[in-house]
C-alpha cells in the first residue's frame, strides 16, 4: 500500500481515486477531468474569434503582433520572398524612373577631352542621345556632333556620357536653365570650343559666383 501512494504522487495522482456514488439507485461516474483537473486544463474558449495578416519583413513586425496577444485576434504571417513571386517576371511599372526617362538640361561629355556641350529637351534624355548620335553619323549638325568629327575625338554610350543637369517638367524655364549651365561651363573652361556661349548675362553671373562683384 505504501508502494501505491509512492507511486501515485509521483505520477501526481490522488492515492485515492473518487468512488463511485449511488444516488436513487443510479450509479453516477465523475469524469476524468473533474477527478484530474491539473491534467486536463484549457485556455478558456475566445469566442468571435478574428484573423489578421501581417508580412513577415523582419523580427520586429512581432512587436506589433503581441499588442494583440490576449485579444480575440489570431495572427497570421506571410513573406514575399516565396517561389512564385520570385519566378514572376519583373513589372516594369513597378521599377523606379530612370534619369534618362526624364525632361530637362543634360550635359554630353567628349571621351577624349573630357569638355562638355550642354543642351535641353523637353521629351527624355535618352531620345535626344540617339538624335545626337544621328547627327555624328550622318548629318552633323548639333555642336557635339561637330566636336567629335572636326577633332576626331571619341563618344561612348549614353550611360558613360550623358548626364542630366536639372530636371525641368516646365518647358518656359528649359531656356533659362540652358543658358545657366552654358555660362557656367564656358566660365570654367569645360565647354566645347564648337558651342556659342552667347553674351555673358550678370544675374546669371552673380548666380554663379555669388563673390562676383556687381556693376
Amino acid at each position: 500500500m505504501a508502494s501505491h501512494s509512492k507511486h501515485c504522487i509521483q505520477q501526481q495522482y490522488p492515492p485515492n481515486p473518487p468512488v463511485p456514488t449511488k444516488t436513487q439507485n443510479t450509479t453516477e461516474i465523475l469524469p476524468i477531468q473533474d477527478a484530474y483537473p491539473h491534467l486536463h486544463h484549457q485556455p478558456p474558449a475566445i469566442k468571435n474569434t478574428k484573423w489578421a495578416t501581417f508580412t513577415y519583413t523582419s523580427p520586429h513586425i512581432r512587436k506589433i503582433t503581441n499588442l494583440f496577444k490576449h485579444t480575440n485576434v489570431r495572427i497570421a504571417y506571410k513573406c514575399t520572398n516565396t517561389i512564385s513571386h520570385l519566378s514572376k517576371p519583373t513589372n516594369k511599372a513597378m521599377l523606379p524612373p530612370s534619369p534618362y526617362d526624364r525632361s530637362g538640361i543634360y550635359k554630353l561629355t567628349c571621351m577624349t577631352c573630357n569638355k562638355a556641350y550642354v543642351g535641353q529637351t523637353s521629351q527624355n534624355i535618352r531620345h535626344r542621345y540617339k538624335e545626337h548620335t544621328r547627327c555624328i553619323k550622318n548629318n552633323p549638325q548639333s555642336a557635339y556632333a561637330l566636336h567629335i568629327l572636326n577633332s576626331q575625338h571619341e563618344y561612348g554610350p549614353m550611360e558613360k556620357t550623358m548626364t542630366i543637369l536639372k530636371p525641368v517638367k516646365n518647358t518656359s524655364l528649359l531656356t533659362p536653365y540652358e543658358q545657366f549651365f552654358i555660362q557656367a561651363f564656358h566660365e570654367s573652361g569645360r565647354l566645347v570650343s564648337e558651342q556659342n556661349p552667347g553674351e555673358p548675362n550678370p544675374l546669371l553671373q552673380m548666380a554663379i559666383n555669388p563673390s562676383h562683384p556687381r556693376t
